[in-house]
């Protein structure tokens, strides 16, 4: 019985550390979902731009401006997005040119 009331007693002297420690852990989750949700705040206004900037090349080629290109920031997923959409209306301004000199006398 004496070795029960031992226990006990440590136990309940325990219970501020343990309190303590979850309000450590509750705060560390709390502070790494705003960073997480910060991060995706932050890549959303990312693809916002790239989309934007696409959308204003693709407007320009519309009205007949076949010398478009884009240019996005440094990264490498982008860089290849960049560097597909400004060889593929390279490549069509070559032919359109092409097709012009061949039409012509």
């Amino acid at each position: 019985m004496r070795m029960l009331s031992l226990y006990v007693l440590y136990l309940e002297g325990t219970e501020a550390p343990v309190q303590s420690y979850a309000l450590v852990v509750s705060l560390l989750c709390a502070g790494f979902m705003i960073v997480l949700i910060g991060g995706a705040f932050v890549s959303a206004q990312r693809v916002e731009e790239t989309y934007r900037m696409m959308e204003q090349a693709l407007a320009e080629l519309r009205e007949g401006d076949m010398s478009v290109r884009i240019a996005f920031p440094e990264t490498e997923q982008l860089g290849e997005l960049e560097e597909a959409f400004n060889s593929t209306f390279a490549v069509l301004q070559s032919r359109l040119e092409n097709n012009v000199a061949k039409a012509l006398p």
